[in-house]
């Protein structure tokens, strides 16, 4: 029997008489002083100790969408400003959510750190952003405001593959979560390139766009962690924008990167339970890691509660508007570049090579209608409807997609 994350719990799931490989993360060993150590060992810069007599830190973290433990890496960072003389009063904490419109409640994301620092909320198309001139590939860089205007500046994040980023974590707390609307959709325009894929920073536009940016806005220090498959702290890295941030890659790889036995006829895939499956638009990100590992033709079943519906306005019109996946693709391939369509894109490029159904008891035969795919509330459910496609006799199964990067 074989547990799968979905939502806030999980579903079983028990496959009898298949060849079935679990790809999962490699494991690595818990340390509970790692956010400590990492904060004690700076990676090519002074660390916190640079701030001392500072009047003005602002403190930029990750939205509801990411299962950061920042109230964590927070204590620990306020504290240690304090030790550095640095006041609470004097320290901003922005909530960069990039194009995320609800980022949730404040207070839970940060508990009680709300009543004792200012927490501000980014607006991506805020009139009021600044601008810093264009990256070399034509990147308009508007930035928060507020994050300009500080004297030292912190970006916490996570390290977590991304389908076209390569890796998150580093500048792209800042680059993208604290950025203007062009900014964001210039940068991610860029994914259409080859090298922009799962796992790989090598070369790749969207990533380096992302660090040009980094070195334009001016980052002090970086605070990036690595999550196992029950979203603890297994590393930690500090310091430098740039240098800790490619530290940390180096290890995520170690922990992310596995490889398959077999390319299967069904894979069952959950983007790792909420917040990640949280809407459609989130738990996409799934389908290009099991795309990789699907046979032409095969089933991926996607087990995604999807509580918050599709999740984006434009995503959703645009599946709605066209017949076929590959119409998607055409109409993707023809027009200006749109935040939304870009994901409509993404989610048809994988429905032309595989057939999904979508495990959710939120989501409605509508909804399922607009998505192009068949919608089951249980996987066995979802099994006999792949055995209608599909002969099955390989079965892989990835309880993390999101975090999970296939090698070939």
């Amino acid at each position: 029997m074989l547990q799968v994350p979905y939502g806030r719990g999980s579903v079983k799931v028990r496959l009898e008489g298949l060849k079935v490989q679990l790809l999962h993360q490699k494991e690595s060993p818990l340390n509970r002083m790692e956010l400590k150590r990492a904060m004690e060992s700076p990676i090519s810069s002074k660390g916190l100790s640079d701030f001392r007599g500072c009047e003005n830190v602002i403190v930029v973290v990750n939205d509801q969408t990411r299962p950061v433990p920042l109230r964590e890496v927070l204590d620990l960072i306020l504290s240690e400003l304090e030790r550095n003389g640095v006041r609470e009063t004097e320290i901003k904490i922005l909530i960069g959510g990039g194009l995320h419109t609800d980022v949730g409640n404040p207070e839970d994301l940060l508990g009680e750190i709300v009543e004792r620092v200012d927490v501000l909320i980014h607006d991506a198309k805020d009139k009021r952003l600044e601008y810093l001139g264009s990256t070399k590939r034509r990147t308009p860089v508007w930035i928060n405001r507020h994050f300009l205007e500080a004297e030292k500046r912190i970006v916490i994040g996570m390290i977590d593959p991304h389908q076209f980023v390569g890796y998150t974590g580093g500048a792209k707390g800042v680059s993208i979560g604290a950025a203007g609307y062009d900014t964001i959709e210039r940068n991610h325009s860029l994914m259409l390139d080859k090298r922009a894929r799962l796992g790989n920073i090598a070369g790749n536009p969207v990533r380096e766009d992302i660090d040009e940016i980094g070195s334009m806005v001016g980052i002090d220090m970086v605070f990036n962690v690595i999550l196992d498959e029950r979203n603890r702290v297994v590393r930690a890295v500090a310091g430098h924008w740039f240098h800790a941030h490619r530290e940390g890659v180096r290890f995520a790889r170690k922990v992310f990167e596995v490889a398959p036995r077999f390319l299967a006829d069904v894979v069952i895939a959950s983007p790792g339970g909420y917040p990640r499956d949280m809407d459609v638009y989130q738990a996409q990100k799934s389908l290009s890691t099991s795309e990789i590992v699907c046979k032409p033709g095969g089933v991926i079943i996607l087990v995604a509660e999807c509580s918050q519906g599709l999740g984006n306005t434009e995503f959703e019109k645009t599946m709605g508007r066209f017949t076929t996946p590959a119409e998607v693709v055409e109409h993707f391939k023809n027009a200006r570049f749109k935040m939304g369509l870009h994901k409509a894109y993404l989610w048809a490029k994988t429905l032309i090579r595989n057939r999904v159904v979508v495990v959710s008891d939120k989501l409605g035969d509508r909804q399922a209608e607009i998505l192009k795919v068949e919608r089951a509330c249980t996987i066995e459910e979802a099994m006999e409807i792949s055995s209608k496609y599909t002969r099955i006799e390989k079965v892989i199964v990835i309880p993390r997609a999101t975090s999970i990067v296939p090698v070939v």
